[in-house]
């Protein structure tokens, strides 16, 4: 199952980031590795990480768990607001030998 017959190049595409500018937006860079030689290691890893991370308290899976975790809280709405941020290349700068370490913790931990 790691191995794919016929695998494709992977496919790079851009997103425009609307809620930047109007007028000839940023893109936001996709890089879709569906049916490449490399998706099925991708998805045997996701397989042991998944069940690991999905209980922790950052770890947010869709907009309806979000609203679901916020909507028992109580706030003033005077003084609250809810902030989202747009991390410039997170996954560029996460540094790769200290998510190496934590990964590997993380599994031997468990």
């Amino acid at each position: 199952f790691l191995l794919i017959s016929k695998p494709k190049l992977p496919a790079i595409y851009g997103v425009p980031k609307t809620h930047k500018q109007v007028q000839d937006p940023p893109l936001r860079p996709i890089m879709s590795t569906i049916g490449s030689a490399t998706e099925p290691l991708s998805k045997y890893i996701h397989s042991f990480l998944k069940p690991l991370i999905i209980d922790f308290p950052s770890c947010v899976k869709d907009t309806g768990h979000m609203i679901s975790q916020i909507e028992g809280l109580f706030f003033n709405p005077e003084s609250s607001f809810l902030v989202t941020l747009d991390v410039e290349a997170l996954y560029t700068n996460i540094p790769q030998q200290e998510a190496y370490e934590a990964v590997r913790k993380l599994l031997t931990d468990t």
